[in-house]
């Protein structure tokens, strides 16, 4: 296999591995072919809130956000999720999605530019934002109860 001529390595800002850009034929930016799955969190039994780190996104403009529940506690607990925004060189961040979950088999979100208004089939929530370069999430739990759920995104390009 060889390297392309036009292929640059540069520093991650949220750690110290490098990523490769490649710049397509046309001068623009070389985007997957399809989507990817990343594991947030891995399916566990959870008694207290969750954090995902800061995650890098360098080359997709969207994503699906998937809270897979198998075990609730029962009563009146809920899950809320909420995926926010990050700006490395000031530390701010936004929110972009926040939701509450209360039952199994928990739910799903879809955060795309351009997405209407109008329901997706099979997903919750819909946000019509380009996924910024920094980006995580909070699963925060109402109370004590243990709750069994697994947080996957498919990265969208």
């Amino acid at each position: 296999m060889s390297i392309p001529a036009n292929l640059t390595i540069e520093g991650a800002p949220y750690g110290p591995q490098p990523v490769a850009r490649y710049i397509g034929p046309q001068g623009g930016p070389y985007v997957a072919d399809g989507p990817v799955v990343t594991t947030l969190l891995p399916l566990a039994s959870r008694t207290a809130s969750s954090s995902v780190p800061i995650q890098a996104n360098y080359r997709y403009r969207g994503l699906y956000l998937v809270l897979s529940v198998t075990v609730n506690p029962g009563g009146a607990q809920t899950l809320g999720v909420l995926m926010n925004g990050y700006d490395s060189p000031t530390g701010n961040n936004w929110v972009l999605l926040t939701v509450a979950a209360s039952a199994t088999p928990g739910g799903i979100w879809c955060l795309y530019p351009g997405l209407s208004g109008a329901a997706v089939e099979g997903v919750s929530v819909t946000r019509n934002l380009i996924l910024p370069q920094g980006w995580y999430v909070n699963v925060n739990h109402s109370g004590a109860g243990a709750w069994t759920y697994a947080l996957t995104a498919q990265m969208l390009p």
